[in-house]
């Protein structure tokens, strides 16, 4: 007797019953009944396991409890756990009803679409009481996986969260801020804003903003060297030592890095008398030293060259003081941007290349702490520098010099400009591809200089966020329980939260947190914006994040091609400004385009919009048109976000042969009326702009793979641009043939990843040329 006929059979006879975002509602209806066996029973074999039974029988048999009974909330002990290590997940649960409550809490780990642990505890709650629960989980080995936690309670309510099992904290960097430790502030608020931000959001990092007494002078001590408590700094505000001290301490319990703000080149009024800096070290707009830079915050902040050897030495000074006197993990490095537009001099007149100073200070900055490292054993561990890029985007200024030169551990960087949300795309996709696959960290301010009513937008916040994670980047916005940024300055309380879009943050801080793995691995292969790979009849797609499309963004791992669907409906193309709640999309068939040699095992959705961010499996079928092999499902719903996971296997031709007939064609056709050609024909009507051939093919390593590409051409000389996975790698040229029936080959070289890799030969703008192409041959260099 199948799984299936025995829960229908013990379970039949139970009334259906409607619960908001459940897990089990397979048919996503909103209703637990006889529609969701009936949506099990029809998937292809295995799509459902028995676990899957399990939690819809246990949730169908919960509408005979009509308990008011709640999950109030579930989380774990530490915002970060290391492999193998010993996690506490905590339930808290309230029972507002008159009545006492009996039942069963059961969790869940999941990993990708798969559980990993199962446990269930009996809960006895009595009337307008509440009660917490433990589960002790001994985490696997594996490093650098995030895991879903679904808690499931026998009256039909559910809840999710999420566990990141990581070794570094850098390799997913949900990073946050902190900027109360003001005299007088109680322990219990540090306790409340670590709580709320390690439960609530999974921050795993936080930036310690304007923490310091002076920018130059970060500790303030009396003369006989003792801290003074509480400092003034810059502002009037009072700074505490000790709950200054409390905070990091409380941080660190629960596994969350403490940063503290540094400027890389500023001083305020009287440095000379106050703190023995000389203006020989400062940064000038002339070149007879009268007018050093400077910034107005209210107060003059003075700035001097990066280069200067004094102001590093005073610098790495200062650094050394703070990690000596506080637990800090790091140092977060500030500066102001280009400020003098390229006008720079050192006091003697000598012109500076500010840009190359920021660069030479962030190295020298992270060398400081290496050799602090080995000189103290107190500090392992406290070597992490995150430097801001200002105002980044790729060809900006002082991008490269930080992105491709610098020894930071973070690609870190303020959007000031960068208002698309394709030029942010472009940027993630650089600053991954040229920093070594280093982590993203985006500050950017939602709603900046807008009039919202003075509470943030919440469908530019949840567009902007899926937006980010979706292209791989983490978004620096929450902080101080549950504040959140609307301007550079990070105190500023103009704009506030509502209630809703707290409880919103929370999906999707938990999602990103579980599927962190396939959202910002430097494993992850990056995809092809082309539109050969996918379609969505009677919606308008983008793979540039063009105004009111579905924009689909692709990546890929060993195990799955991920399909990002961020909906733009209704919206424009920017990312900062307040927004329309997108058209929501219902019941509709997505067809993917992979390949020939690809063979599709199952395939998954899930959103942090829905269902708690939980995966659910689609049924697909199999088909083959003019273009290409292809797989089309139907997907309940798009409100902000949807990621569609495809279970694959792939298997390369012999001889790594790939057939251009076989292949994804954009606009060109197959025929066989030339003889010599390999397979059962080749493309030809490749003659037009934007028209494109697009292989799937198998790399063993990472490496340089000479491509060949055999081909026929009797007009004229041709060229076609080569994309591998979204960037042009190269040209390939097609010299004049003798006539049609003659071929040859033409070779190139490309960087591929180890694993599945995207080719597209594309006919750019500013190509030229007739060609037939017969097919693809992949040789190891």
């Amino acid at each position: 007797m199948t799984s299936f006929i025995k829960y229908i059979l013990l379970f039949g006879f139970l009334s259906s019953f409607a619960l908001a975002g459940l897990r089990t509602d397979f048919n996503l209806d909103g209703i637990v009944n006889m529609a969701d066996f009936a949506a099990v029973s029809n998937k292809q074999p295995d799509i459902y396991r028995d676990h899957d039974l399990s939690d819809l029988a246990f949730h169908w048999l919960a509408g005979q409890n009509q308990s008011e009974a709640f999950i109030e909330d579930v989380y774990t002990d530490a915002s970060r756990h290391n492999p193998n290590e010993i996690c506490t997940v905590t339930a808290e649960i309230s029972n507002p009803s008159d009545e006492q409550f009996i039942g069963n809490l059961r969790i869940r780990i999941i990993k990708n679409t798969n559980p990993v642990y199962s446990a269930s505890l009996l809960v006895n709650i009595p009337s307008q009481g509440n009660t917490e629960k433990d589960f002790t989980v001994h985490l696997p080995s594996e490093n650098f996986q995030g895991y879903q936690i679904q808690a499931l309670l026998s009256n039909g309510d559910t809840e999710t969260s999420a566990i990141d099992v990581s070794s570094d904290w850098k390799r997913y960097p949900r990073y946050g801020y902190v900027t109360e430790f003001y005299e007088g502030q109680g322990a219990s608020r540090n306790v409340e804003i670590m709580n709320s931000l390690s439960r609530d959001y999974h921050i795993n990092s936080l930036q310690y903003y304007d923490w310091m007494w002076r920018h130059e002078n970060v500790i303030e001590r009396d003369s006989g060297g003792d801290i003074k408590e509480p400092w003034q700094d810059w502002r009037g505000a009072s700074i505490s030592y000790s709950v200054l001290t409390h905070s990091i301490s409380e941080a660190h319990e629960r596994n969350m890095a403490a940063m503290p703000y540094f400027q890389a080149y500023c001083a305020l009024d009287d440095y000379q008398q106050i703190s023995g800096v000389s203006p020989e070290w400062g940064l000038y707009s002339d070149q007879s030293n009268q007018n050093q830079y400077y910034h107005d915050a209210g107060t003059k902040i003075w700035v001097f060259n990066p280069f200067n050897l004094d102001w590093q030495n005073h610098l790495c000074g200062e650094f050394t003081d703070a990690l000596q006197t506080f637990q800090w993990d790091g140092l977060h490095i500030d500066q102001l941007g280009n400020i003098g537009s390229g006008s720079y001099y050192d006091y003697w007149g000598a012109e500076v290349n500010l840009a190359e100073g920021l660069r030479s200070i962030v190295n020298r900055s992270k060398m400081h702490l290496n050799w602090l490292e080995s000189e103290d054993p107190e500090m392992q561990g406290r070597d992490a520098v995150i430097f801001n890029i200002v105002d980044g985007a790729v060809g900006n200024w002082a991008v490269s010099q930080i992105v491709e030169q610098s020894t930071a551990d973070v690609i870190y960087s303020e959007l000031w400009s960068n208002d698309t949300y394709r030029g942010v795309r472009n940027f993630i996709r650089y600053s991954k591809r040229q920093s070594g696959d280093k982590a993203v960290v985006l500050p950017a301010y939602m709603n900046k200089e807008e009039d919202t009513g003075g509470y943030f937008d919440e469908d530019s916040v949840l567009l902007a966020d899926a937006a980010f994670f979706a292209c791989g980047a983490f978004h620096l916005e929450l902080g101080d329980g549950d504040f959140m940024l609307a301007n550079e300055f990070f105190p500023s309380r103009e704009k506030l939260m509502t209630d809703s879009l707290k409880e919103k943050l929370k999906d999707y801080y938990s999602f990103i947190t579980a599927n962190e793995k396939l959202l910002f691995s430097p494993e992850l292969r990056l995809g092809d914006g082309g539109l050969q790979w996918i379609d969505i009849p009677g919606v308008n797609l983008s793979g540039d994040a063009s105004a009111d499309t579905v924009w689909f963004i692709n990546r890929a791992n060993e195990d799955y091609e991920i399909f990002h669907l961020v909906n733009l409906l209704g919206n424009d193309n920017l990312w900062r400004n307040q927004a329309e709640q997108p058209n929501t999309l219902i019941d509709f068939t997505v067809k993917l385009r992979l390949g020939k040699d690809t063979e599709v095992n199952k395939v998954f959705c899930g959103s942090p919009d829905r269902n708690g961010g939980s995966f659910y499996p689609l049924n697909f079928t199999e088909g083959q048109d003019s273009t290409s092999d292809y797989i089309s499902f139907n997907v309940k719903e798009l409100k902000f976000w949807d990621m569609i996971l495809v279970e694959r296997d792939f298997t390369p031709p012999h001889g790594q042969l790939y057939e251009a007939e076989d292949a994804i064609k954009f606009n060109t056709a197959v025929d066989n009326d030339h003889p010599g050609y390999s397979g059962y024909g080749f493309v030809d009507q490749f003659t037009g702009v934007h028209q494109s051939v697009s292989f799937y093919v198998m790399a063993e390593e990472d490496g340089n793979y000479e491509i060949d590409f055999n081909y026929a051409s009797a007009n004229e000389a041709s060229i076609r641009s080569v994309i591998v996975n979204g960037e042009i790698a190269c040209k390939v040229n097609f010299p004049l043939l003798s006539d049609w029936d003659s071929w040859a080959v033409s070779s190139v070289s490309a960087e591929l990843q180890k694993g599945i890799n995207q080719i597209c030969v594309y006919y750019a703008p500013d190509d030229f040329g007739h060609i037939n192409l017969d097919y693809l041959k992949l040789n190891t260099n």
